[in-house]
């Protein structure tokens, strides 16, 4: 078992190290970006942004969200074929989609303030990435990390690559010009995918695979769109109440709440194939253990980012955007949240009860909105981080709820969760107190940082 556990925790260095490449490297170019563009080109990046995240649900109908469930249910045999019947799916749906898409780019242009063009190519970039998820959805339920990584950090470096050349030859709507960069990317990379899919997959169309599909993934449509609208609604409300520019620095302070996102899916891709099939073994208490460490190494980490994010902040833009610090830990604390909500909706997914996952994160969308309207007119970029986190400790709280009380059988209690919670508001407290005094605040960051490595190392020499 020692075995066991410590291949998840190397998956996880994998995927972070591939994360880093890829959500990452956005990540790294944004000193770059940031002096190349204004706020208000932030603001219609973020608007595309918006548009890519809702319609790349509905490309392929969340079909590569099944093949975890496929692996079991159908063996580690079955999977190509899987693989390749239900990209199927992607392109019947996508021809569909763009065919509405066309005819709506007008509504759809005005209301997202992009170019109806740039609307109708997005449609395309959706479809290309959802046939790159799909695979590597299935290399990472084969514990193939290496694939995974490789098609990840070529679709984001050569998005980056890309998007820089075309700026810096654009004299006027900068914007545009990372926008096509990540199309062309999206666009070559997938191409790829979808070669490595049939030839590995052969040219399979299965029925019976399609419809069990379906039935997984129809609810997680809503889902996802609810998970969408919720983690986007601000920076669109800001965009219609406040403006782009608004919008835009709400956008660019998305770029280091991205951190904690890219720490937690990439460690997410490792522990999901182990999670599910640690459940399947029955192994119910090995998975409590490993999921409460999981839980307090992340805690470490955002709480440390937390003490440390003014000064990057500085580092990493000019002056003209240095307002969003004021707001960034609401930020940051929202996607925390986000984070600690997967452990019950994991559960939810290996259950198979997808509609679960949608009526709770519908009922937080709705929330959100609401919450957004009472505090963007008040506050302003602030309100909206407020906003985001109530919205996100809610969908935590809804979805333990569904995995505790409604299906049964979730691992955790909600006091495994508490003492995290609490450790993360206090550093929110002390970031507020001690914005000033720098040097108190890395000097807590790097206590937490030793404490951090001490615990992996004796989690690793203990093997338990």
């Amino acid at each position: 078992m020692k075995n066991k556990n410590l291949f998840v925790i190397k998956a996880g260095m994998l995927y972070v190290i591939g994360s880093f490449f890829s959500q990452g490297l956005r990540f790294v170019m944004l000193p770059i970006f940031s002096r190349l563009m204004s706020p208000e080109a932030y603001g219609y990046i973020g608007a595309y942004e918006t548009w890519i995240s809702v319609i790349t649900v509905l490309v392929g109908l969340q079909t590569g969200a099944t093949v975890a469930n496929a692996y079991i249910d159908y063996g580690k045999k079955k999977i190509d074929a899987y693989t390749v019947s239900v990209s199927w799916i992607g392109g019947i749906s996508f021809v569909v989609i763009i065919s509405l898409t066309a005819l709506l780019r007008d509504a759809l242009s005005s209301f997202f303030k992009l170019s109806p063009y740039i609307i109708v190519f997005g449609v395309c970039q959706s479809l290309f990435s959802y046939l790159t998820l799909l695979l590597c959805a299935k290399y990472r339920i084969q514990d193939k990390p290496i694939r995974y990584i490789a098609y990840t950090i070529s679709n984001s470096s050569i998005g980056m690559f890309l998007g820089l050349i075309f700026i810096l030859h654009m004299d006027s709507q900068k914007h545009m010009g990372y926008i096509l960069g990540i199309l062309t990317a999206a666009i070559v990379v997938g191409c790829i995918a979808l070669l490595r899919i049939f030839i590995e997959g052969k040219l399979v169309f299965n029925a019976e695979m399609n419809k069990y599909a379906l039935k997984l993934s129809t609810p997680l449509i809503f889902h996802n769109i609810a998970s969408i609208v919720s983690g986007r609604v601000n920076q669109m409300m800001l965009l219609q109440i406040a403006g782009v520019s608004e919008s835009g620095l709400y956008t660019f302070g998305n770029n280091f709440a991205y951190i904690v996102n890219a720490l937690y899916t990439a460690f997410n891709q490792a522990y999901i194939p182990w999670y599910y099939k640690r459940l399947s073994e029955d192994d119910r208490e090995n998975v409590r253990k490993a999921s409460k460490l999981y839980m307090k190494m992340f805690t470490i980490i955002v709480c440390a980012l937390i003490l440390v994010i003014p000064e990057i902040i500085k580092i990493m833009s000019g002056a003209k955007y240095h307002k969003i610090i004021f707001s960034i830990p609401f930020m940051l604390c929202g996607t925390y949240f986000s984070f600690l909500y997967t452990f019950p909706v994991n559960y939810e997914f290996y259950s198979k009860k997808t509609q679960f996952i949608a009526a709770g994160t519908c009922f937080s969308m709705v929330m959100n909105i609401g919450f957004n309207f009472l505090c963007i007119p008040r506050w302003g970029i602030r309100g909206a981080a407020i906003a985001f986190s109530i919205s996100t400790f809610l969908l935590l709280l809804i979805h333990f709820v569904i995995a505790k009380f409604i299906i049964k059988g979730f691992e955790l209690d909600f006091y495994n969760f508490v003492p995290h919670i609490i450790l993360v508001l206090l550093t929110i407290a002390l970031y507020y107190v001690l914005l000033s005094v720098w040097w108190f605040r890395w000097g807590m960051a790097v206590a937490f940082g030793i404490y951090f490595l001490f615990s992996g190392f004796r989690y690793i020499k203990s093997g338990d």
